[in-house]
């Protein structure tokens, strides 16, 4: 696969908070995933990091050692640690910036990436 890191890669992982990619089988939700992954291990891993969720252990799991994966969840009991976690680191950030009048987080980003999302059940 050749991947470019193209104007719209560049801006979708800078984009706001939260990006929804959802399709039916073979509309293309993998390459947008791996194009956006790629897009964040061109980053430094002190500037952008990631969680990645993959409950079918099949699309992520060849970025699970690389410096910017923070988590990487496969089971029922690592993905509700895992998502519980993520939600309270993001709750102490919305925490803190409450009554500041600063309605942008600058600094280090993680990316929370989940695949198959009909799989965790």
């Amino acid at each position: 696969m050749v991947v470019y890191e193209d104007s719209w890669s560049k801006e979708l992982i800078n984009a706001p908070d939260h990006i929804l990619i959802a399709g039916r089988t073979g509309a293309g939700k993998s390459t947008i995933m791996n194009n956006l992954i790629y897009s964040v291990l061109c980053k430094s891993p002190d500037e952008h990091s990631m969680v990645l969720i993959d409950p079918k252990i099949l699309e992520f799991d060849p970025y699970r050692e690389t410096p910017h994966c923070l988590d990487f969840a496969e089971t029922m009991e690592q993905i509700s640690d895992t998502l519980r976690t993520c939600y309270h680191f993001v709750k102490e950030r919305y925490d803190a910036l409450r009554g500041t009048g600063i309605k942008k987080c600058d600094g280090a980003k993680v990316h929370i990436f989940v695949d198959e999302l009909m799989s965790i059940s």
